[in-house]
């Protein structure tokens, strides 16, 4: 059954880099049946992992102050850059079905 099917960690890695690149092309090489790939919908369960919420997340302040430990990183990586980018949606009303909210 495909729906039974575990996927390798760097098989997901590179079919969402993939599909980043192009979901057409992705859904191309999908549907040739030449190599088995898993779902969009399965990409996106693994890339839509943490809930968004307007602002600074803090469950994604949690994984970065985890990630970001200096007790157990080595020099060469205790420096760190956070870049935030800001994007203008336009205003309208949108629906989030997770809360049943009017945004």
């Amino acid at each position: 059954d495909a729906r039974s099917r575990r996927w390798h960690p760097l098989m997901i890695r590179w079919c969402i880099y993939l599909r980043h690149l192009s979901s057409s092309a992705y859904e191309a090489i999908r549907d040739s049946g030449c190599i088995r790939l898993p779902s969009q919908r399965t990409l996106r369960d693994y890339t839509h992992y943490v809930k968004t919420t307007v602002g600074f997340s803090a469950e994604v302040g949690r994984q970065l102050m985890e990630r970001a430990s200096m007790q157990t990183c080595p020099e060469r990586e205790k420096y760190v850059v956070l870049v935030l980018d800001e994007m203008h949606i336009k205003e309208e009303l949108v629906y989030d079905k997770q809360t049943g909210k009017m945004i």
